[in-house]
């Protein structure tokens, strides 16, 4: 029989060190909160806008939404219209680049009411409730988190911080 031989305790069978995040790299500077808040809300009228498009507007809004941060196109450079604006930035704690991977990671909690759409009749409520639910719940933590880190950055890895550019 092998001998754990971690001094830290197991639970489910892991090493507590695979269950916990790493600590922050306290030479990041975390985003202003409401520069957060002013990105979020230029993405979310660019979502919006794309959302207008005939027939496909609402996969274009949808698309933009949640992959966002991952554009590596010289303007953007890894985030999105909005937090290029606010002059801010995700980056990966690991710190491997923010591709259209982590940003669908970061983002998917935004997607859950679209998914609820397909409940007949009841998706039409229900959608519209949890995005307010969700969206209180993600900017409260912006908020009161000690790093400004929503349930998207904790799930991708990721912490938004101040750009010089």
């Amino acid at each position: 029989m092998e001998e754990n031989r971690s001094t830290e305790p197991e639970k489910n069978g892991e090493p507590r060190s695979a269950r916990e995040e790493p600590p922050l790299d306290r030479r990041l500077v975390p985003a202003d909160r409401a520069k957060r808040a002013g990105a979020f809300f230029i993405d979310w009228f660019i979502g919006f806008l794309l959302g207008m498009i005939p027939a496909i507007g609402w996969l274009a809004g949808s698309a933009y939404m949640l992959l966002r941060d991952g554009f590596s196109s010289g303007i953007l450079d890894r985030r999105s219209l909005g937090k290029k604006a606010m002059r801010i930035r995700p980056v990966v704690l690991a710190g491997s680049p923010v591709t259209f991977a982590v940003s669908a990671r970061r983002n998917a909690v935004f997607a859950v009411p679209i998914l609820l759409l397909v409940i007949p009749g009841f998706g039409l409520v229900l959608a519209p409730a949890a995005s307010i639910v969700i969206l209180i719940i993600e900017v409260g933590l912006v908020f009161t988190d000690r790093d400004g880190r929503r349930y998207g950055d904790r799930i991708a890895g990721t912490l938004v911080v101040e750009s010089e550019t």
